[in-house]
């Protein structure tokens, strides 16, 4: 931002040359031109910051060309990126509603929604970015998503009658296969796969639906009873809650449950080979003895795309990423998306994870991760309720 001649009267963008930008000087000097100098300068320096991020991209963005041809696709890459590069959080914050204005104010204002279909695709924009804003600090989501390749070959090699399945005995490949299902499809945290206990499964019938429904409690009742070294845990009074399951996490939990898990002396859903509670890093094990079975690529991937290990955690963040995905492709206002993800979750009220997810789905960083086909990825496991 400079300030230009007294011909122009005011804060203004110029390009590296020193030329003003075509639609900032719009915005700026035209739509709000009545308003003071100083409030004015805010203006500007939103907008540039805007045309600098653009020009960082790869490959650089025209930004004044994608914003007078509706090429809404560039323009969400760039208010994607410029939502990521905010650090300080009053500041940053106040620069991002900005941003935005001055997007939307060209394109509705100057380009106009000339056809119902860009309207509609403006209206989409408008709506998804609505509720995201910069976090207090610069960004560091480490975000470890299960690549698709390596979700894929973690369902073969923790399917039960997969010749690639290494554990070795039917009991163990069902319990491990429930637990896979359940990390995958619920992203439950270590601790509340460890606190389940045997009738965690509830059904009632549901006089709307004309059926039986199933669903997952995850209530901690069985803490006190306790008796591992290293003691379950539930983070907080959010993880209470309840959780649609899949017809395919009921065929195999009833499985388990009825045919392998045998009689133990303790009421929790997940015995060891000692018949007492699974141990935390029982837990550990079979997931690092997956990932033992996978093929180059998978771990290659996982190198590239989760830090280069697997956890539990791992699976959370892959269900989220998902579960948001899902649905953002169908339409949904981000604000309802949100909103679901919190109670499925178990995150508070206040809690900045789901902005976390959302700015890491719009990161470029992230674009080939959240480019590959998850529901394909799933084969066997799309059974899975997701919405």
């Amino acid at each position: 931002m400079q300030d230009c001649s007294a011909a122009l009267l005011g804060p203004y963008c110029a390009d590296p040359f020193g030329v003003p930008r075509y639609s900032a000087t719009i915005w700026i000097d035209f739509f709000n031109g009545h308003l003071a100098s100083s409030t004015r300068r805010k203006y500007a320096a939103a907008a540039n910051a805007l045309y600098h991020q653009a020009e960082r991209m790869t490959p650089p963005i025209d930004l004044d060309a994608a914003l007078l041809s509706a090429d809404l696709s560039s323009l969400e890459a760039v208010l994607s990126a410029n939502l990521l590069s905010g650090a300080d959080s009053l500041n940053g914050q106040s620069r991002w509603r900005l941003s935005k204005q001055f997007v939307f104010s060209i394109l509705e204002n100057v380009v106009r929604s000339d056809t119902a279909e860009l309207g509609r695709e403006l209206r989409r924009i408008k709506r998804l970015y609505a509720q995201l804003r910069p976090s207090g600090r610069q960004p560091n989501v480490r975000l470890r998503a299960i690549p698709a390749v390596a979700l894929e070959e973690l369902y073969e090699v923790f399917r039960p009658d997969s010749v690639r399945n290494p554990f070795r005995t039917d009991a163990l490949k069902w319990r491990n296969f429930v637990i896979l299902l359940m990390l995958t499809q619920l992203g439950l945290r270590k601790g509340e796969v460890l606190s389940l206990s045997v009738s965690a499964l509830q059904t009632e019938f549901d006089e709307k639906a004309g059926g039986l429904r199933h669903w997952l409690s995850i209530d901690g009742s069985l803490l006190q009873q306790d008796t591992r070294a290293r003691q379950a845990s539930l983070k907080n009074g959010p993880a209470m809650r309840q959780l649609p399951i899949s017809l395919a996490l009921l065929t195999a939990l009833d499985t388990y449950v009825s045919q392998f898990r045998g009689d133990p002396p303790h009421a929790f859903l997940f015995s060891s080979l000692q018949d007492g509670p699974l141990a935390a890093s029982t837990l550990d094990q079979i997931i690092a003895t997956a990932v033992d079975c996978l093929s180059v690529d998978a771990v290659d991937a996982i190198r590239r795309h989760a830090d280069g290990k697997l956890s539990a955690h791992s699976f959370r963040h892959t269900a989220a990423v998902i579960r948001l995905q899902r649905f953002v492709s169908s339409g949904m206002e981000h604000d309802e998306a949100i909103r679901r993800l919190r109670p499925f979750f178990g995150w508070s009220r206040d809690s900045e994870m789901p902005f976390h997810y959302a700015r890491a789905y719009f990161d470029p960083r992230y674009a080939q991760l959240w480019d590959e086909d998850f529901e394909a990825s799933l084969a066997a496991l799309r059974e899975g309720v997701f919405g």
